[in-house]
């Protein structure tokens, strides 16, 4: 499987690398890796069906076939019962910078699932919003 690039914003970038310098995560490592292996876009040039931060999406298990829409949000904001998923999780991480029409592995209770990002719902930089 041919991996898509990672698009990651300036501006989010910035404010991830603040955040990973002021807490330690166990997810950390790997988000280090995942932003150093980003291709840096500006907030007007963002394609308007990747996901940044604070993007609504559809994502489908393609395993279980089971639907659900997120949001993909900074640390202090997630809230998991409405659908809030913090980009320093294994799914928000695995998620930043990719399109719609793209799948991801994602490793959720030591089990590899593979996401297909169906649709983006909301980007804020499609908005004109940062």
């Amino acid at each position: 499987m041919k991996r898509a690039p990672i698009c990651v914003t300036d501006f989010d970038m910035q404010r991830l690398r603040k955040l990973l310098g002021e807490t330690l995560t166990p997810i950390q490592p790997h988000m280090e890796y995942l932003l150093d292996q980003a291709v840096l876009v500006s907030p007007e040039k963002v394609p308007v069906d990747f996901v940044t931060l604070n993007t609504r999406l559809r994502i489908k298990d393609v395993g279980s076939g089971e639907e659900q829409s997120i949001q993909l949000v900074f640390p202090g904001d997630a809230d998991p019962t409405c659908g809030k998923v913090s980009i320093f999780t294994p799914l928000g991480a695995a998620l930043i910078g990719r399109s719609a029409g793209v799948t991801v592995e994602c490793r959720i209770s030591s089990e590899a699932r593979f996401l297909l990002i169906e649709e983006i719902t909301y980007q804020p930089e499609a908005e004109g919003l940062l």
